[in-house]
């Protein structure tokens, strides 16, 4: 794959399609004797106890903004929105009056204020202010909307659905490359990130995200997608499989093709890590993370954030980056990938990124309609796998299954 596979659109195939010379046997293969059996985690599993990505801090309500955002978790609605002091502050988007939602409402003054009938709410959910409420009576004790603990992490604003007080003893996820850290992110040459809604279940999301095989064929010759005659076996290793995640890696089998004198060159300059692998680590509750060493000390990586909104609803924070390295080399590939998006304004890696959704919809939904349709199958009874090309989303489905029964719903 060329460097714009991770940085312009779903490219999760690693770094530049580097020639590998070991593989599994390409063979059919039903899917294995589960290394996890479904429901195994699932007293281990707590889905309000963990972190959901609702946003990119950048584009969250700033101070002044009159519009609060919705956001919901497993069909649960939440309401985000900033606050008179300029902070986020995250309620359950239901009204005590009539259940109406709150995000459909304003902020004014520093309150939340519901647009059916002008109940307002502070930042920790007590309400202020009722319109209708005759002179003299006290507001009721009952009318307040509970709070949302939200924190902020490499520039990512995440909520706890569970209590405060758990909240705060525990910390949003972070990449390995921490962009946190500030000597970090002075070696960043690019970072990458948008926001989408899908119209699908975030269990295919996890599925199709985790599936590097797919992009040579369903994205052949897409910007940031791959080509055609690059699909081949895979060698895959799935390293472990707990109630936190999945650990795995791959890497290809063979070069990929050369199509003209200028990208051999290239590819001469990128092979010399030839047997390195890509890891794909899979973090509770959704994050696919794929991450590539180069020489040098360079890297790439991703960080894909897949939120179950509600059933066949998802959200994807999809986030890529590229750490430079050291020395030539270092420079080398810096200048490789400078060259590549140095023309590219950022209206067009959305476009491409979109598109790159797009083709997968079709794909994905036509798979929903499918399960939806034969309710209680199981997965493994209707899908023939590959072990060389299916082995890491095998066991993301392990993982599914084994947390699935503590989920309020599950696909």
């Amino acid at each position: 794959m060329a460097t714009r596979a991770i940085f312009l659109g779903l490219g999760l195939m690693g770094a530049h399609g580097l020639a590998l010379t070991t593989g599994m046997p390409n063979a059919a293969a039903r899917m294995p004797q589960c290394a996890v059996q479904p429901g195994e985690f699932a007293d281990r599993y707590d889905w309000k106890k963990q972190w959901y990505a609702v946003g990119f801090e950048k584009d969250m309500p700033k101070a002044g903004s009159p519009q609060p955002q919705p956001f919901s978790v497993f069909g649960e609605p939440y309401v985000v929105y900033s606050d008179g002091e300029g902070e986020l502050v995250a309620l359950e988007d239901r009204c005590p009056h009539r259940a109406a939602k709150l995000s459909h409402g304003s902020v004014k003054n520093g309150l939340l204020e519901c647009n059916y009938h002008g109940w307002a709410f502070d930042s920790k959910g007590e309400c202020k202010d009722i319109p209708q409420l005759s002179e003299g009576a006290v507001i009721p004790k009952a009318a307040c909307v509970p709070q949302k603990t939200l924190k902020i992490s490499e520039g990512i604003v995440y909520l706890w659905p569970g209590s405060p007080l758990e909240a705060l003893a525990s910390a949003p996820p972070q990449s390995k490359d921490n962009l946190n850290d500030e000597e970090s992110l002075k070696k960043m040459i690019d970072v990458y990130s948008f926001t989408i809604d899908l119209p699908y279940s975030y269990e295919l999301l996890l599925e199709n995200l985790s599936d590097p095989a797919h992009i040579p064929v369903s994205h052949d010759r897409t910007p940031g997608g791959g080509k055609r005659e690059n699909a081949q076996p895979l060698e895959m290793e799935v390293l472990d499989i707990t109630p936190t995640g999945v650990e795995s890696r791959f890497r290809n089998t063979r070069p990929k093709a050369k199509t003209s004198k200028k990208q051999e060159t290239e590819d001469e300059a990128k092979d010399e890590n030839t047997n390195a692998w890509t890891e794909i680590k899979i973090d509770a509750p959704g994050i696919v993370r794929y991450r590539f060493e180069l020489p040098g000390g360079a890297a790439f990586g991703s960080a894909l954030h897949c939120v179950p909104s509600s059933p066949y609803r998802s959200r994807l924070l999809f986030r890529t980056y590229f750490k430079g390295g050291g020395g030539v080399k270092g420079l080398l590939f810096k200048a490789l990938f400078k060259s590549k998006t140095w023309y590219k304004p950022m209206w067009l890696r959305h476009l491409n990124s979109c598109k790159i959704l797009e083709q997968d919809l079709g794909l994905i939904t036509s798979q929903e309609d499918i399960m939806a349709s034969k309710p209680g199958q199981i997965w493994a009874d209707e899908a023939l796998t590959l072990k060389s090309s299916d082995a890491v989303l095998i066991a993301v489905r392990q993982w599914l299954d084994g947390v699935g029964p503590a989920l309020p719903h599950y696909q």
